[in-house]
């Protein structure tokens, strides 16, 4: 499917996703959260296919009270569909439309999160490739990608392993190290 006809999909799912994938995208958020470096505070997020914005939403919850930096972050959601941008501005992100095949923003961010932003086989290499130059040396990409989509090898320039193949309900999730 390509991004525009992907991006109306969305724009039509908008106003009940949420209540649909809520729980099964916070699957994903405890897998990827559970091995994730702690941020500071502060520290600036991308949201890569952020859709209504419901990691942020996740970081406020009740489950996270004791990491403080959580709700620190500073939130930037990135996607094509504007419908979902325009609830996850109702929650108080900044957002960016655009596509993270390729980002608007290179070496801005602490941190670039993808969960289940990369679909296809053929897009999880280039993806994170993207994903990668939008984050500064030192930084983090972690990324959630369906099971069918996971390619057998993803060892790119500039990302470092910090965990690898862990389970996050439909998805598996990787998590490296920016070193470039």
């Amino acid at each position: 499917m390509d991004a525009r006809t992907l991006a109306l999909a969305y724009d039509r799912s908008a106003a009940d996703y949420d209540e649909q994938f809520r729980e099964l995208q916070r699957t994903k958020y405890r897998a990827v959260f559970r091995v994730l470096p702690e941020l500071e505070p502060g520290a600036l997020v991308l949201d890569a296919g952020a859709g209504t914005g419901l990691l942020a939403e996740w970081l406020h919850a009740p489950e996270l009270r004791h990491a403080t930096w959580a709700t620190a972050l500073r939130i930037v959601a990135l996607d094509r569909s504007r419908r979902m941008l325009a609830q996850a501005a109702r929650r108080g992100l900044v957002t960016l439309a655009g596509d993270l095949m390729a980002p608007p923003v290179k070496r801005a961010f602490d941190v670039a999160f993808a969960f289940t932003s990369l679909v296809g086989a053929d897009t999880v290499t280039p993806g994170l490739a993207a994903l990668r130059d939008t984050v500064k040396p030192g930084g983090v990409v972690a990324a959630t990608v369906l099971r069918a989509d996971v390619p057998s090898a993803v060892d790119l320039p500039g990302l470092q392993r910090i965990a690898w193949s862990l389970e996050a309900g439909q998805d598996l999730a990787f998590v490296w190290r920016v070193t470039r």
